[in-house]
């Protein structure tokens, strides 16, 4: 079975979400990343060249901290498959700040995971997510070098 990880807005914060529309356990196998949108949804569009709105893009350090996010949510989902974990839904919504003199890295990011996991294991499901955090996602360990790397963890049982 084949998820889509989306990565979607609410006008000021970005965030992935997972969805699988079967009864099968949550796995991505090849993430689809799809830019929803970036402006907040009653915003105007900006103009292009020709009058017609022009396309919103990502910069290249959203972009990277967009791989970041999905490096840590494609782990995090195979690893629970590999356990047995059934996972309904997951959301990952992150934010970080960056340093206000260039070079302008990344100096804290915070990724806010909530997890849908019928009958799991809330403490396998935590050990997982930080595992994921601090040891597996590779993304995330780049990152660890300039930014302070912290989560939350919301679990639905």
């Amino acid at each position: 079975m084949d998820c889509t990880l989306t990565l979607l807005t609410d006008g000021t914060t970005p965030f992935f979400q997972v969805q699988n529309s079967g009864p099968e356990p949550l796995r991505i196998r090849a993430p689809a990343l799809q830019q929803v949108s970036t402006t907040a949804p009653d915003a105007p569009a900006p103009a292009g060249a020709s009058g017609t709105a022009a396309p919103v893009l990502a910069s290249p350090l959203e972009v990277m901290l967009s791989g970041a996010t999905g490096c840590s949510a494609y782990d995090i989902s195979n690893r629970l498959q590999e356990r047995g974990i059934h996972v309904t839904a997951m959301t990952v919504y992150t934010q970080a700040e960056r340093a206000t003199t260039p070079p302008r890295v990344f100096t804290s990011v915070h990724l806010h995971y909530r997890i849908t996991a019928p009958q799991a294991d809330r403490e396998a499901v935590a050990s997982v997510v930080d595992m994921s955090v601090h040891a597996h996602c590779s993304a995330l360990g780049i990152l660890k070098h300039t930014a302070q790397i912290a989560y939350t963890l919301d679990l639905t049982v």
